[in-house]
């Protein structure tokens, strides 16, 4: 009986301190991994922010110009650019299926020929393009124009939010406030262009995390 109890008594010792490497060995490892805040080189801080960061583009406004009185005589207003997908791999009703029926209700909006517009369809579709824009006339189209467009729920007919500069006065002292030119190797006249420091804009960003922490 005696010897039966020592076995025993010595398995538990044995036992008791296996345990006890083990949840010293756990405890070292935890405290290792917080204060080095790595686990096989690879830094768990880096990690974490690459999973739950994310970045957005915060798009900018040209300055606007007024007069004396607060009118504005030139400003940035959104404007809609047409994209025409044709790849069949976006599934039905995501891209353009009927290609003459689309040019033939599109093209009168976007001031184009329906022969015109089905070939250049046709040609995009033939050359195994994903989409296309089309033309100069689909391009900076007012929020007026992209509603008629979306009613005609034209599938595979998508519309780009963009900006445009607006002239309230239409030519009235144009000459004098002059104008932007979309095309960026062609500087912009009259007040548009002497002031064009000051009222030019770059785009912003925001980091954060999805986790809710805004990081900048």
């Amino acid at each position: 009986m005696e010897i039966k109890r020592a076995v025993t008594n010595k398995r538990a010792v044995v036992l008791l301190f296996l345990f006890l490497a083990v949840f010293v060995v756990l405890v070292g490892r935890i405290a290792y991994i917080q204060v080095t805040k790595e686990v096989k080189g690879n830094d768990l801080v880096a990690m974490a922010e690459e999973r739950y960061s994310r970045s957005e583009v915060l798009p900018s406004e040209r300055g606007s110009i007024s007069d004396r009185h607060g009118s504005v005589l030139a400003e940035d207003i959104p404007a809609y650019h047409v994209l025409a997908v044709l790849s069949e791999n976006q599934g039905k009703g995501n891209y353009i299926e009927d290609i003459e029926r689309t040019a033939e209700q599109l093209a009168p909006i976007i001031q184009l020929e329906v022969e015109e517009l089905t070939r250049m369809l046709t040609d995009g579709k033939d050359e195994g393009r994903y989409q296309i824009e089309l033309g100069p006339t689909s391009r900076y189209l007012s929020f007026e124009t992209k509603e008629t467009i979306q009613d005609l729920k034209l599938p595979g007919i998508q519309l780009e939010e963009a900006t445009r500069r607006y002239y309230p006065n239409q030519t009235f002292a144009s000459h004098v406030i002059g104008q932007k030119s979309i095309n960026e190797d062609i500087g912009s006249i009259g007040l548009e262009g002497r002031l064009d420091e000051f009222l030019a804009s770059t785009d912003g960003s925001i980091e954060y995390s999805r986790l809710g922490r805004l990081n900048s």
